[in-house]
């Protein structure tokens, strides 16, 4: 009825004192080690702090210089009203750029790109075929309007070089806007501020927007990236105008301050390796705490002696009259060995305690077989029941009056009567209650449900009693999953295929044509000129084409032709089995379509016309990336063709 010890007394009490010196000296340690500590960690968060404030002094006060700068020239009326091919004015305005740059050695480059593609700068060949109007620095400023982008990390087009951008549109004398006025910093001047004030080896500087993109940072494969790509959760931390946080970044652990400039939404983060502080004042630590220990071993040596004598002996006495009451010995209690009555009196108590707890336990049992919202039966090796619920009896709609041995008869005979016929040989229970390891399966019912079985042996003292079933009725579960495996691949407004289904049903089809050796063609289409119905008739309008284009394909289609919304207007098309003349009269069959039919909108007829390109490949040796690249740059080509063309592109590299 009572465990053995697996320890002496006497080591017992040896490991008692021993802990008790331990926890006196690590009271100690405590109090003295965390001084240390705190006062080692303080200092070296005031240096981080001091750091980052000094940096971000500094960088706001650059910045505030540049943007005065911008806005200045944004107001320029010579910067604003620049006229294309008036070299009186270009060259007025090149000379301001370059009294600016000459003026700031912060700013690398001035200039400004127009609407019709013009570009103003000083001592700078564009490449051929450049257009400002594609460029990070232009694209920005555009979708900030009419604030300023500060801070836009982007490569020069021709040395690949980092720059930081500060850019504002111009506004003519039309109140229209004209273009962009940018000034730009290289990432090198801008890492050299950031490493102005650095106090540790491993301390690294580095700006992040207030989306969590890394802007500034002296390793360059950070730029551009979100911070949480680098460190999962990492902008979560930035919660505050300033502060300090902790966070692991390539298995290290790193300890970081940040401020956000007043200016901008930029955020200044100073971040050092914790081991480079934390090291040496371990290192002080751990021979403060050997010593300790070795002195609270001593200690513990010494007083195990004294409590063997006084204690030792008189509890091994009671250990042995513990066993002997296990045993169903009652020889009488050897009272002589205890002066401790209430040991004695503890002994006496044992076993009653012990009948109590088990009563207690099997009432706790049946609570818990009774209060789970599972079907639950337990049967022994000889499929006899030993233990069953009353949610069972709901499960497989029994009476809750039966006998237990019509319950029995009911197991035994499989409980087919309520199972589909392909779940029948799930059931039977009389030749699994003595087999090894667990089980999962679903059940199926004549009536629709479903049910998940669980079972798995019960084992007692290494060999196999019986076996736990466990029912589970999980139909509305599956009709959920289910529910929710349709949202995840359809495209709620037109309801096609989403892109993330279509490319994956894109990749099963290469591989299927590359096994049978059979084409495959891909089609893309997309809407010409499909901003200017929402403009014009509102976003309405624009669901509405899009839906009158999804069912008109549809339409169209066969049944073995996979049709998705690969993005807004765009649309994609797999035709298995379709060679590249096939795929051109199919994309030229659903051109003409939409160029002669329309839809209603209000009272509107509008009618839509598409630009196609059309792509196959004869072998399924291509990947969906590159199908969808050259049909992608076949209705680039359309489009540039003047919309409402199809081309055909098969020049798969």
């Amino acid at each position: 009825m009572f465990s053995k010890y697996k320890l002496t007394l006497k080591n017992e009490f040896f490991f008692i004192e021993l802990a008790s010196s331990m926890m006196m000296s690590a009271v100690f340690i405590a109090i003295l080690s965390t001084s240390i500590y705190m006062l080692g960690m303080n200092e070296a968060r005031q240096k981080i702090i001091s750091s980052n404030f000094r940096i971000s002094t500094y960088t706001e006060a650059t910045l505030e210089g540049l943007i005065v700068t911008a806005k200045i020239l944004a107001d320029d009326s010579d910067v604003a009203n620049f006229i294309n091919h008036n070299k009186t004015m270009e060259k007025t305005v090149l000379n301001r750029y370059r009294s600016i740059t000459n003026a700031n050695s912060n700013i690398k480059y001035c200039y400004s790109g127009y609407t019709n593609g013009d570009l103003l700068i000083n001592d700078y060949t564009p490449v051929a075929n450049y257009d400002p109007r594609t460029r990070p620095w232009y694209t920005s400023a555009m979708k900030k309007f009419p604030d300023l982008s500060v801070g836009i990390p982007y490569r020069e087009i021709q040395t690949g070089e980092w720059l930081l951008s500060i850019s504002k549109t111009l506004v003519d004398a039309h109140s229209n806007i004209s273009g962009v006025i940018s000034l730009d910093c290289s990432l090198e001047y801008a890492n050299s501020l950031l490493n102005s004030a650095k106090y540790y080896d491993s301390q690294a500087n580095f700006v992040v927007d207030s989306k969590g993109t890394i802007l500034v940072h002296q390793n360059e494969e950070y730029i551009q990236k979100d911070m949480d790509t680098i460190v999962p959760g990492l902008s979560k931390l930035l919660t505050e105008n300033s502060g300090y946080i902790e966070y692991t970044l390539s298995g290290r652990n790193r300890m970081a301050v940040y401020k956000k400039l007043k200016s901008t939404d930029w955020t200044i983060v100073s971040a050092i390796d914790s081991s480079e502080i934390t090291t040496p004042i371990r290192v002080k630590l751990s021979l403060f705490v050997l010593f300790l220990i070795l002195m609270a071993i001593a200690l513990g040596l010494a007083q195990v002696k004294i409590y063997e004598k006084r204690f030792v002996g008189p509890l091994t006495s009671l250990g042995k009259r513990i066993a002997d009451i296990t045993d169903g010995k009652h020889s009488p209690m050897p009272t002589s060995r205890f002066s401790n009555h209430e040991i004695a009196t503890i002994a006496r108590k044992i076993e009653e305690m012990t009948e109590t707890s088990l009563s207690k336990k099997a009432y706790e049992l049946k609570l818990i077989l009774e209060s789970t919202s599972d079907g639950i039966i337990v049967l022994d090796v000889n499929s006899k029941i030993i233990h069953y619920n009353t949610q069972f009896l709901k499960v497989w709609n029994l009476d809750p009056h039966l006998e237990q041995s019509t319950i029995r008869e009911f197991v035994l005979s499989g409980m087919v009567g309520s199972v589909s016929p392909e779940s029948e040989h799930l059931l039977n229970m009389h030749e699994l209650c003595s087999g090894e390891g667990c089980r999962l399966d679903l059940i199926h019912l004549k009536n629709g449900s479903v049910l998940e079985q669980y079972s798995c042996p019960l084992v007692d003292a290494g060999n196999i009693s019986g076996r736990l079933w466990s029912y589970r009725d999980i139909t509305d579960k599956m009709i959920a999953e289910k529910t929710l495996t349709q949202l995840a691949t359809t495209d709620s407004l037109t309801g096609l295929r989403n892109r993330r289904y279509f490319m994956d049903q894109a990749e099963s089809e290469i591989n299927q044509a590359k096994r049978n050796c059979l084409p495959l063609s891909l089609i893309l289409l997309d809407i010409d000129y499909f901003k200017s119905i929402n403009d014009t008739y509102g976003h309405a309008a624009g669901d509405r084409a899009l839906q009158f284009l999804a069912d008109s394909l549809t339409s169209m289609l066969r049944t073995t032709d996979t049709i998705g919304r690969i993005g807004g207007e765009e649309f994609g098309i797999l035709a298995p089995n379709t060679n590249s003349a096939s795929a051109f009269r199919l994309a030229e069959k659903i051109r003409l379509f939409f160029e002669d039919n329309f839809f209603w909108v209000d009272g509107n007829a509008l009618r839509l016309t598409v630009s196609v390109g059309v792509t196959t490949c004869d072998n399924g040796a291509h990947s969906i990336d590159i199908l969808m690249r050259c049909a992608d740059e076949a209705c680039y080509l359309a489009k540039s063709k003047g919309r409402n063309v199809t081309v055909v592109q098969n020049h798969l590299t």
